[in-house]
């Protein structure tokens, strides 16, 4: 997808869509017979009083639950949890939701199929991140919580409140607030993994009226959905389903954090809204009678192993009084190592839904009555911790007959096993592979992490180019290889630093993971990316959520506590540092990244119906420690340049308050030249902004560290990075000590007499001409481009590096110029220029820029510049 459409929270697509949305009349439904979707034994309770079905509220819940695990399923004590044994649905209380900002409470933030401790499956199994429930666009704001029950049969909780507006939705949207009481009871029975959802209206003045209601899914940019028997299975889909399905494609998830599958099922037809970063599950244009109406739907999630589609939607579907699907599809998958899925095709080859394999490969999969084909496929890329940029890798399809068995063959892949080294030490490294044959069906490029420098990979069969890269201060590993089916093969490399960077360290300090709504990388992936790309230093930005990495520590394979404030990566892994920030994600004014902030929903700041000046005032806070960066100023939809109208010269400064801002990043890097211009333009007005340079990374084929900012912190201080904390690099930051680069490590320094300043120093005004003094340092694999030297904002030197000697694996050039006499306040920036068409190479993505933020001058002789003490 283009990166302008990934990121595009609400793009042009979602508006059209809901302006001219069908329309489809819902009326109140016979309530359905109890489920027999589960034939297992009924595990224990987990109620008071040996209940069967119960509401805890969440100040209730005793310490010992395991079943309460998950990074998800944390439970604030206002929240409700509705469980049977089989199943758990948390409802969250009163406050801010959990997926998006300005979501309220009363929504569904969680659901899991309950494990073999009191059940069926591999334990709980998180499947929800949130469910967001509207009304033309609008949410129910909750001011009253009721817990009620039927017997030992079933319990409920209804939840009652004003319409609000939904911050994304109403700037995109602007709908006004409907005359309208809505309410939800959520209901679950003893017998079902479904939740019930009935979604109540009444006209507020007594009259005739008609919603939109729909439930959006806001978390998850390759949520896949399944809509079987529309007739049409391209999305956005033109047809309607009583049950859809939707899951989450997270490569290389640890076997404790699997993909997840859910389903919605309604006893009327309904249709699906898919919006890149944004899902939707439409009911349609509601005509509400004076006496109101309820719009009724089922949730199922997990199925009985954890993310089994079809026993999902079957479950939805038996709940939703439809029935269990005709077809039973029963087998065995005969070949391939460990296959995970049999996915369910119709007769254009689009999955309708998916079901789990055992470890004696066998399946059994109630299929929709559109069922053509069967295929046996993986979902990950052979273990926990690794990134795939493609999708499952699957086996030959096979038609559906009426009777099984049915016998499928699981995709061949062969075993690649990588052995990777520094030192004689095992090295976590990228591993890149690109096919090098000409089938379009083939994966064009698969990037793993490999955790720990040993590591084996489920790979299929073919010729590959393999690199093995530990990020632009070491070596990189170059072979071609072939690979059978069955066979393994080893690559083995020992990679050294061969750029020198004493006093240094690296920070990505715009990222995405998880909890961003338009990212699948698992957390634990995108940390043990950060040590694979040699960073140090990490800021989690998801978009509108405050994202603690350490809170996955204890749910992950591959983190543990490190020293001081670190995590670790694997047993080889190294430390990495990282920071609980925030990515204000506004429609209209731009986005900005804000840090340090507290983790959890409580901890996001808003931008709803703030205009720059007071927006800006809200990011920054009182907090002294806080950082506000500009991020992408100049990018396509998110332009906050557009916004204010920039102009270098006049624009009021109390607009350009930004501590950082981002003059290279990752996704928008065709900005970067006019960007610096910008920098350049602001500086010589007195304004002092620390450049920085970003991966913006969000999709697994979006390298962490891509784009990086060096910070220099000194031997000392980074020796000692994990005791010394964030708020050390953040101080770095904030005084200007730092470059941003794309790849190439650029120092810089000015010397008059007997004063010497480097990046972020105030050289003093003395007798005497001054020099400028400009090193770029690059692994061999990287090629330089050239340098410039700017005094003022005006070019004073351009030199041709490219051509440098390799030695000792680096090239590392030198260009010295004297500094033009002035006698006034100045700075001197200096720059590296890729070659032309520079990037896209496993090493690095984005075109090798790299700024240097200023050596600050005194031409005036007053100890300062423009005022400015130095920091």
């Amino acid at each position: 997808m283009p990166t302008a459409l990934r990121r595009t929270f609400i793009p042009l697509a979602l508006i059209i869509s809901l302006a001219s949305w069908a329309c489809s009349d819902t009326e109140p439904a016979a309530k359905p017979a109890a489920n027999a979707e589960t034939d297992q034994p009924s595990p224990p309770t987990r109620c008071p009083d040996n209940r069967q079905v119960c509401v805890i509220h969440g100040a209730d819940l005793a310490t010992d639950m395991p079943w309460l695990s998950g990074p998800l399923a944390a439970v604030r004590p206002t929240d409700y949890i509705l469980t049977n044994g089989l199943a758990r649905y948390t409802i969250r209380g009163k406050g801010i939701g959990a997926a998006m900002y300005g979501s309220r409470g009363g929504l569904p933030v969680d659901a899991a199929r309950l494990g073999k401790a009191g059940g069926v499956g591999p334990g709980p199994v998180e499947a929800l991140r949130e469910l967001v429930l509207t009304v033309d666009m609008h949410l129910v704001d909750p001011d009253s919580f009721t817990v009620g029950s039927d017997g030992d049969d079933e319990a409920h909780l209804d939840v009652i409140g004003e319409l609000v507006k939904f911050p994304t939705l109403d700037e995109a949207l602007g709908k006004p607030l409907p005359q309208v009481s809505a309410s939800h009871r959520y209901t679950l029975r003893a017998d079902s993994t479904a939740l019930e959802i009935r979604t109540t209206l009444t006209p507020g003045d007594g009259t005739k009226t008609q919603v939109l209601v729909a439930d959006f899914l806001f978390w998850g940019g390759e949520v896949a959905m399944y809509l079987p028997e529309s007739g049409d299975q391209l999305l956005p889909a033109a047809g309607f389903s009583d049950t859809i399905g939707f899951t989450g494609r997270r490569p290389g998830a640890a076997p404790t954090a699997p993909d997840f599958a859910c389903a919605i099922s309604a006893p009327e037809p309904m249709s699906t809204l898919d919006a890149g970063a944004i899902k939707a599950i439409m009911h349609g244009t509601i005509k509400i009678p004076p006496e109101g109406v309820t719009v009724r739907r089922f949730l199922a999630c997990g199925g009985r192993e954890g993310r089994d589609l079809a026993a999902a939607m079957n479950a939805a579907r038996i709940a939703a009084g439809h029935g269990t699907w005709d077809t039973l599809a029963e087998g065995t998958v005969e070949d391939g190592p460990g296959p995970e899925v049999v996915e369910v095709l119709d007769a254009q080859d689009q999955p309708l839904t998916r079901c789990d394999v055992d470890k004696a490969g066998q399946f059994r999969c109630p299929v929709p009555n559109d069922a053509e084909r069967l295929a046996a496929g993986w979902l990950g890329d052979g273990g926990p911790g690794l990134q795939s940029g493609g999708q499952p890798g699957s086996g030959p399809a096979v038609g559906l007959a009426a009777s099984g068995p049915h016998f499928l063959k699981g995709p061949a892949p062969t075993e690649l096993r990588i052995d990777a080294t520094r030192n004689d030490k095992p090295l976590t490294v990228r591993v890149t592979l690109r096919p090098t044959d000409a089938d379009p069906d083939k994966l064009r490029r698969r990037t793993f992490i490999n955790v720990d420098g040993l590591a084996s990979h489920q790979v299929p069969a073919g010729a590959y180019e393999v690199w093995l890269t530990a990020g632009p201060l070491s070596s990189m590993h170059h072979e071609k290889i072939q690979l059978i089916a069955g066979q393994t093969v080893t690559v083995k490399a020992s990679l050294a630093q061969v750029v020198k960077a004493p006093g240094w360290i690296a920070a990505d300090l715009h990222t995405h993971a998880e909890p961003s709504s338009d990212s699948s990388v698992p957390v634990a992936t995108r940390v043990a990316g950060a040590v694979a790309e040699d960073l140090d230093y990490v800021v989690a930005t998801d978009h509108d959520v405050t994202t603690d990495y350490r809170r996955w520590i204890e749910h992950s394979e591959l983190l543990s506590p490190g020293k001081g404030g670190c995590i670790r990566v694997g047993e080889a892994g190294g430390r990495l540092l990282t920071a609980v920030g925030q990515e204000i994600s506004t429609l209209k004014t731009g986005h900005f990244n804000v840090w340090p902030l507290k983790a959890g929903p409580e901890g996001a700041l808003g931008w709803y119906q703030l205009g720059p000046k007071a927006l800006l005032d809200a990011l920054h806070g009182s907090e002294a420690d806080r950082v506000v960066q500009c991020n992408h100023p100049r990018f396509e939809s998110f332009s906050y340049f557009k916004t204010i109208k920039f102009d270098v010269a006049k624009t009021d400064k109390a607009l350009l308050r930004c501590d950082l801002m981002e003059v290279v990043n990752g996704l928008s890097h065709k900005e970067t030249a006019q960007v610096l211009i910008d920098w350049l333009g602001l500086l010589n007005r007195g304004i002092r902004i620390t450049a920085t340079g970003v991966s913006d990374c969000h999709e697994s084929a979006d390298a962490i560290g891509n784009v990086r900012t060096w910070v220099y912190l000194g031997e000392a201080a980074t020796a000692g990075l994990c005791e010394g904390g964030a708020a050390v690099v953040d101080k770095a930051l904030m005084a200007g000590r730092a470059v941003a680069s794309g790849g190439p490590m650029v120092t810089m320094k000015v010397s008059r007499a007997k004063s010497v300043a480097q990046i972020g120093d105030l050289l003093p005004a003395e007798p005497g001409p001054a020099s400028v003094h400009v090193q770029v340092a690059a692994p061999e694999w990287l090629p330089l481009g050239t340098v410039e030297i700017y005094a003022g904002g005006a070019k004073i030197a351009s030199e041709p590096v490219g051509a440098t000697e390799v030695k000792a694996g680096a090239r590392v050039a030198d260009v010295a110029v004297p500094l033009p006499e002035s006698a006034t306040d100045t700075t001197v920036v200096a720059v590296h220029v890729p070659s032309p068409g520079g990037g896209g190479w496993p090493g690095i993505q984005s075109p090798a820029w790299a700024v240097t933020n200023p050596v600050f001058i005194d031409g005036d002789g007053d100890g300062k510049w423009f005022g400015q003490s130095a920091p």
